[in-house]
């Protein structure tokens, strides 16, 4: 699969102005990692995705002239690089103007925005603050684990690869990325109440980011309306057994 996309995920109450300036700022990024690490190939970067929820737009990067695509996935590389360098406070070993466009797009997290991702087919990298002076230091990592969360499939997507938005419990938009090959784990799981099992990166706090390599989608079937009444016990009750309230007041007593 050609590595030919990026994303720019916000997260929050995202208002128009901030959305206009966050993809302003992130466009000014772009272009500045393009003379960065591309020299400067003319590059169209056409518009692939754009999601409501937590504003999400991906752009698709294709080179004017063939020969020169592979400098498309330089830039993201780069762009990967990028964010894993903000999300722990590393160095960035780019120009003044890549750190200046950064730093720009950090702006906008002002209380309403709480999280931007910088996110590929590939990672995604999460900033919670404003990028200050690189400062050398190694913020704690995010964890990885395999596990498995429940909640609502939106956005299912095959145009920038594999994936879908997974809104859990809380109402929270977990991305979710398949692998070639995963299309039968989907089917019919549009819009349902799934627990999705894969590789879960969670940050520091253990909220979970991401869901990769996926092993299994299981649709949940909506329990039927009074459905609780037909619930029994699963112990049979003997002929000398006392009755539940008998139960109760004995355990409450301390008999």
């Amino acid at each position: 699969m050609p590595r030919d996309t990026i994303t720019l995920r916000l997260s929050g109450d995202v208002f128009l102005d901030d959305y206009l300036a966050a993809i302003r700022k992130f466009h000014s990024l772009v272009g500045a990692l393009n003379k960065d690490v591309a020299q400067g190939v003319e590059v169209e970067w056409s518009v692939d995705d754009l999601a409501g929820g937590s504003a999400v737009a991906t752009i698709r990067g294709i080179a004017k002239e063939e020969e020169r695509q592979p400098a498309v996935e330089e830039i993201v590389r780069a762009y990967e690089d990028l964010g894993t360098r903000m999300e722990r406070g590393w160095d960035i070993p780019y120009s003044r103007e890549v750190i200046r466009a950064a730093r720009g797009l950090t702006d906008i997290l002002d209380g309403r925005i709480d999280e931007i991702l910088f996110e590929t087919d590939e990672m995604e990298a999460v900033i919670t603050k404003p990028t200050d002076e690189p400062s050398g230091r190694s913020d704690q990592a995010a964890i990885f684990a395999y596990g498995a969360i429940e909640g609502r499939v939106q956005t299912l997507s095959s145009r920038t690869g594999l994936k879908f938005t997974l809104y859990d419990v809380f109402g929270r938009g977990i991305p979710c990325h398949l692998q070639k090959g995963d299309e039968e784990l989907m089917r019919g799981a549009w819009d349902k109440w799934v627990v999705v099992e894969g590789r879960i990166r969670r940050d520091p706090t253990g909220k979970p980011i991401s869901i990769r390599k996926i092993t299994n989608v299981e649709i949940r079937e909506p329990g039927e309306p009074q459905g609780y009444r037909k619930a029994k016990g699963i112990l049979r009750r003997g002929p000398d057994a006392p009755s539940p309230e008998e139960a109760i007041r004995r355990l409450r007593d301390a008999q």
